[in-house]
This record gives structure tokens, C-alpha cells and sequence, in this order.
């Protein structure tokens, strides 16, 4: 179910994430959210390989990237809700993940 809890496109239009919260990589239901790049305006995403992020620490019914994925402008920064992920706060408490990128001209 790719895009389920929808997709979030940069400002700059050149930096698309779509989540897959019932993707099975890590276990059932661990999630993850997949990252398109383009040069340029003119390109298609189509065109691009998708980079797929996990958690690291994902498990069985965290249900990563469920509600979407959260980029900033320049596409630069992602954010991703883990809503049922395992902490030390409890079963199912929840998480978010922060991915950062310094250098933009560095391809996702």
C-alpha cells in the first residue's frame, strides 16, 4: 500500500516521500517510506529509483511511516511517525524519526 497515509512532496518540487506502513521488511506491519529525487523540474520521478528508509530498531506492528512522511522545503530534513513502535515509555507509545541531509548536494 504505497502512499497509504499519503506523500509529501518538497517545496522546491524535486524531492518526493511516500510511506508503505504495512511494508513486511522488518516484520509484519513494520513499515517504511520510499524517497524520490529528480535534477530537475522538467524530469519525472518515474524516471528516479526510489530509496527506501526503515527503522532501524523496526519491528512487527510499528506500523512506520503510517500518516505520512514530513519533508521542509528544500527537501533536506524527513520526518517519519513510528505511531506503535516499542519504547522505553511502553507497548505501542509510539515514536518519531528524524533524518537530516547537510549537504543538498549530496543525491538521497
Amino acid at each position: 500500500l504505497l502512499g497509504y497515509g499519503g506523500a509529501s512532496l518538497s517545496g522546491n518540487g524535486l524531492v518526493l516521500v511516500a510511506d508503505t506502513p504495512r511494508d513486511n521488511d522488518k516484520g509484519t506491519w513494520s513499515g517504511s517510506v520510499s524517497i524520490w529525487e529528480r535534477a530537475n523540474l522538467s524530469s519525472s520521478f518515474g524516471q528516479e529509483p526510489p530509496y527506501k528508509l526503515f527503522d532501524k530498531t523496526g519491528s512487527s506492528w510499528d506500523v512506520f511511516g503510517h500518516g505520512g512522511g514530513f519533508l521542509s522545503p528544500n527537501g533536506s530534513i524527513l520526518v517519519v511517525p513510528s505511531p506503535h513502535d516499542d519504547t522505553d515509555r511502553g507497548a505501542d507509545s509510539g515514536s518519531i524519526l528524524v533524518w537530516e541531509r547537510l549537504d543538498p548536494a549530496t543525491p538521497v
